[in-house]
């Protein structure tokens, strides 16, 4: 959300008043840490803060699911899917379980940063999930098997990897920890 748009939300007239106190706010160092997404005006742009909350795996799973944030990726919020910024968290993707997937068009490499809105728990037959299975986290994509009564949580690789099986009454909210929104994917250098 822009600062017009609070400014508007929040009915204030000016919105130099709203960014006046957000910089105030963010200069309290407490409040800094706490708050996981911060916007910053660069030019024509915003930069968006966005947490990374470690890794993901994409193949056997053996990376700890944490809710911990180990650094910042800062993203122009003109190359964001999603305005759900508050939400947003990033992962960085290890292995090669999804590198068939297509999110938006990319697949899901080995390195590559899976934008996660952890508000959307309650993903839809095909989405991008990032799945919490034995408290180890993994992204998925999830399909609804109505005639079977499971939910297949399945990797597109050019590898073989098994499913997962899930009855439908365990796809609670600890199991899905957040959809795949996006896709950023690491550049790729040549010597």
């Amino acid at each position: 959300m822009g600062l017009r748009e609070l400014a508007r939300e929040l009915g204030v007239k000016n919105p130099q008043t709203i960014k006046y106190h957000l910089q105030k706010l963010a200069e309290d160092q407490e409040l800094k840490e706490r708050t996981s997404v911060q916007i910053e005006k660069n030019g024509t742009s915003d930069l968006i803060r966005i947490p990374v909350k470690g890794f993901v795996s994409a193949g056997p799973a053996t990376h700890i699911a944490s809710d911990e944030t180990s650094g910042y990726l800062r993203v122009s919020s003109k190359l964001l899917e999603s305005r759900n910024y508050k939400d947003l968290y990033a992962l960085i993707v290890s292995g090669l379980s999804m590198n068939k997937a297509n999110v938006h068009g990319k697949p899901i490499n080995d390195g590559d940063f899976a934008i996660v809105d952890g508000s959307k728990r309650s993903p839809t037959d095909g989405q991008y999930v990032i799945a919490q299975v034995d408290s180890l986290a993994n992204i998925k994509k999830l399909h609804l098997d109505k005639e079977n009564r499971q939910v297949v949580l399945l990797s597109e690789s050019s590898e073989d990897f098994e499913p997962i099986f899930v009855h439908p009454d365990d796809n609670n909210e600890n199991l899905i920890r957040g959809t795949v929104v996006q896709v950023i994917r690491q550049p790729r250098f040549t010597a």
